[in-house]
């Protein structure tokens, strides 16, 4: 193991939680909300696989490895990392 993986591993951030809200009804409504989003969560293969299936003008979007979430209240960008170990998911984290 090199010198720069070990200190990445050293400061790496505990996992979160993105919150998301889709107001279905009302004048808000279909409106994507951010309520919390952590600078490093994980994102199931599932969501990945959805959000890349989705269409360019969705709220959410996948280029490469970069996930853009456009809410209404706020853009949040998170990066797609390493495999979570025994889980079908990926960390991601916002870009530096």
């Amino acid at each position: 193991m090199t010198w720069q993986e070990v200190s990445r591993a050293a400061v790496a951030l505990p996992v979160g939680e993105p919150i998301l809200r889709r107001h279905l009804d009302g004048p808000r409504a279909y409106e994507l909300e951010v309520v919390r989003a952590d600078p490093r969560v994980m994102i199931s293969e599932e969501l990945i696989d959805e959000i890349r299936a989705a269409s360019d003008d969705s709220d959410c979007r996948l280029a490469g490895d970069v996930l853009t979430i456009d809410a209404v209240n706020q853009r949040v960008i998170y990066r797609l990392g390493d495999q979570v170990p025994d889980r079908y998911a990926r960390y991601a984290e916002w870009p530096d």
